[in-house]
């Protein structure tokens, strides 16, 4: 299998929960308060092990209903249904193409306020 480079087109999914678990509850796991960092490496490598298996229904429940997420070279997809509409089509095209995502052995990553990122190769 061909490996993705991850962030593409999720750079900032994980970073909803960060703001209000209310809105965007993630039960898969815990907020590490102790490091915020390693939080939104979880949450990406719940989103990561879940698309590499096409289980885009615990894909989606990252998302909140009003997310936004901004693809490579084309318009941004604006809520949950847009949302959804790019993961099917883009989860078959992943698949059909032999490849997996991964964020690699040390993921780098940082917080800041409400803002989390996090890079891999």
């Amino acid at each position: 299998m061909k490996a993705a480079p991850c962030g593409i087109p999720t750079p900032i999914q994980p970073c909803g929960h960060l703001r209000s678990a209310k809105l965007n509850p993630l039960r898969s796991f815990a907020f590490d308060v102790a490091s915020p960092v390693a939080t939104v490496h979880a949450a990406d490598n719940n989103w990561v092990k879940a698309y590499n298996s096409g289980d885009l229904g615990t894909v989606l429940s990252l998302y909140d209903e009003n997310a936004v997420i901004y693809l490579p070279g084309a318009p941004a997809a604006h809520g949950k249904a847009a949302i959804r509409a790019f993961f099917v089509k883009d989860n078959a095209e992943f698949h059909r193409g032999g490849l997996i995502f991964s964020l690699g052995t040390k993921p780098d990553g940082g917080v800041a306020g409400a803002l989390g990122w996090s890079s891999g190769t």
